[in-house]
């Protein structure tokens, strides 16, 4: 872990309420990792470790966070550590994309579908810059979350919701959970 830019949380009573509140109003995937909480590690991106008023705890406040760091670059930094030299696909859950959306065809994105739930997906071997867009393009004003998983997604960008067994076997390959935290501004990053 970058050390002076990533900060262990160690209050997991803290990070699982606001890990659920996010998770909660997610997609089916992340509905279904929210039963797996509070297994793992935890870990703020971007906030400011000594900060007055809450510090890294207060998840909701834009000002908790180092101006002088682009969170998503450390936040991908720790993705491809997380996802090594195997295999990883990160599924970039876009909250208010709806799957016929036209600007969706317009960006060079991978897209998967679960119903009406829309995720821009990059494998970690695609690079940074796939990576970045991904997060970037799914991430809404108030809220952003992705999954990395060892498992593949399901193919194409059907509206055909996702079978129980599919949801399961992206859920047994997660690695990390990324959400988005103080206004957007930076991220809590859920390892398992």
């Amino acid at each position: 872990m970058t050390a002076a830019l990533v900060t262990r949380l160690e209050d997991v009573d803290r990070v699982v309420a606001y890990a659920r509140s996010r998770l909660s109003v997610g997609s089916r995937l992340l509905r279904a990792l929210s039963s797996a909480l509070p297994v793992g590690a935890f870990y703020a991106i971007g906030a400011k470790a000594g900060a007055e008023q809450g510090g890294p705890y207060d998840f909701e406040q834009g000002w908790s966070v180092r101006l002088d760091v682009d969170s998503t670059e450390v936040a991908i930094d720790e993705l491809v550590t997380l996802g090594g030299g195997d295999e990883c696909f990160l599924l970039a859950h876009a909250y208010q994309a709806r799957p016929d959306d036209p600007w969706i065809r317009k960006r060079r994105l991978t897209v998967n579908v679960d119903g009406d739930d829309v995720y821009f997906t990059s494998s970690i071997g695609e690079g940074r810059d796939a990576l970045r867009t991904a997060i970037r393009s799914a991430s809404a004003i108030w809220y952003s979350a992705a999954v990395l998983t060892t498992s593949r997604p399901p193919s194409g960008s059907t509206s055909t919701p996702w079978t129980m067994q599919e949801i399961a076997f992206l859920r047994r390959g997660v690695r990390a959970v990324l959400l988005g935290a103080y206004d957007d501004q930076g991220y809590i990053l859920w390892t398992m």
